[in-house]
């Protein structure tokens, strides 16, 4: 009898722990904060957007060719997928097939689903903040579709010393706002370390933490410096110029 109670109760238990983690999980913090209905209205003129379970996907229309090169983007923590829809979006109208991960703390089962349905072969993954953390701690599992990997750029974001790429054959390009107040700009030096000597550092001078996206300004980060537009106009032209070198 007492075993059954104890069974019971760590039935419970287990049950209370992962809705708690679903509720976290699904918890969004930032949302995005410009008219989205009126930017949709503009966009879908130009783009197509497939909302799905765990992803968005971009697509330029009228396009009866593949694309030539995907990119699969993770959101920071607790930032609405919606918040990097104009990054992405004139990305996207370039001929890249964009996909945004649902912003999310655990798991990164989603980009093995992407790169199995598609047949492009030439990937490379963006993240924010944490988004990039995750993203790196994917392409160390090594599985066969991380293969299709070819570049990765990190936005704001480094990873755990376990994290080593540093003999990868990975074209990495890190991101960094000079008025960011969010990240922590000991550990980010300090990874530097566990990246290919090859990496290119891209340091944005008056930049911040929140204009990698569309979410207003998140707590504890400066105003910058510069413009959001700007600041995104930057991160543009640094990923194209990232595919031309694929």
């Amino acid at each position: 009898m007492v075993n059954k109670n104890l069974y019971v109760r760590i039935a419970f238990f287990l049950f209370g722990f992962m809705l708690l983690l679903n509720i976290v999980d699904n918890f969004v913090g930032y949302s995005a904060e410009y008219n989205i209905k009126k930017f949709m209205l503009y966009e879908s003129k130009y783009l197509n957007f497939d909302y799905t379970r765990n992803y968005i996907t971009l697509s330029i229309k009228n396009n009866n060719e593949e694309s030539k090169f995907g990119l699969i983007f993770s959101p920071g923590a607790f930032i609405k997928e919606d918040a990097y829809l104009p990054i992405l979006s004139e990305l996207s109208k370039r001929g890249i097939k964009v996909y945004i991960l649902k912003s999310s703390l655990f798991g990164m089962g989603d980009v093995n689903s992407i790169l199995l349905k598609s047949n492009i072969k030439n990937y490379i993954l963006v993240g924010h903040s944490l988004g990039g953390s995750k993203l790196l701690n994917y392409l160390k599992q090594e599985n066969h579709y991380s293969q299709l990997v070819k570049g990765v750029v990190l936005l704001s974001s480094y990873g755990r010393n376990s994290q080593d790429f540093s003999d990868s054959n990975i074209k990495f390009i890190s991101v960094v706002g000079s008025d960011d107040k969010i990240i922590n700009f000991e550990k980010y030096e300090n990874y530097k370390n566990n990246l290919p000597s090859s990496t290119k550092y891209l340091y944005i001078e008056g930049g911040n933490h929140s204009y990698f996206g569309n979410y207003g300004l998140q707590y504890g980060d400066s105003e910058g410096l510069i413009s959001r537009e700007f600041q995104q106009f930057i991160v543009i032209r640094e990923i194209l110029k990232l595919l031309e070198e694929i």
